[in-house]
């Protein structure tokens, strides 16, 4: 599942985040990536900063998708657990779905504009790396886990093929309940979450 640091290509860096946000964050990283690649879908919501002086939410994705950067541009940015962002930034996964959305949409032109110069100021990947970590304890301090979406991601991890009604049964929802969930936490309802993470099994087998 996501976080897999051993499939990481050469020009990602994945690093685990300090042990007070393990709960909240599969990873941190930092990436020169050069050329044109492929990432696939995950269940996660990154955020992340490129040295033009972005920082972008990207939003869950259905497919596999395509991106290229300019010669130069560096990047760094954190990965939330699957179903975790949307408790963080109160938001609904849905309305992100298979979108890049500027991260002063989410938090604020102010609060962005900080992070953005924290981040170009900061010296190295490890200093970068701290910043993110800062920014999001400053975020998760006022969020609460739900944790309804881990249980469903465990319940779908143990047994990907899994019926709907039996995972929404285990957790005492209806299946409409469990797809309502699903949506709000992951971006895309259960049969979707469930054929992502048998794919990311066969793929780190």
């Amino acid at each position: 599942m996501p976080g897999a640091f051993p499939s990481a290509p050469a020009w990602y860096v994945p690093v685990a985040p300090r042990p007070s946000l393990a709960q909240w964050l599969a990873c941190c990283w930092t990436a020169r990536p050069s050329g044109r690649h492929r990432l696939l879908p995950d269940a996660c919501i990154d955020v992340l900063w490129l040295s033009t002086g972005e920082i972008v939410l990207c939003g869950p994705e259905v497919a596999a998708w395509w991106f290229e950067l300019p010669p130069g541009v560096i990047a760094a940015g954190v990965r939330f657990r699957p179903g975790v962002a949307a408790a963080v930034l109160g938001l609904d996964a849905s309305t992100v779905l298979d979108r890049l959305v500027p991260w002063h949409e989410v938090v604020g032109e102010a609060a962005a504009a900080t992070l953005a110069r924290q981040l170009s100021e900061a010296p190295d990947d490890a200093a970068r790396i701290t910043v993110w970590e800062g920014a999001v304890e400053a975020l998760v301090a006022s969020a609460t886990l739900q944790p309804l979406a881990e249980q469903v991601l465990a319940l779908v991890a143990q047994s990907p093929r899994s019926r709907a009604g039996a995972v929404a049964a285990a957790v005492g929802l209806t299946p409409r309940q469990l797809h309502r969930r699903c949506l709000q936490s992951f971006g895309y309802g259960f049969a979707t979450l469930a054929r992502i993470v048998r794919f990311h099994r066969f793929w780190s087998a």
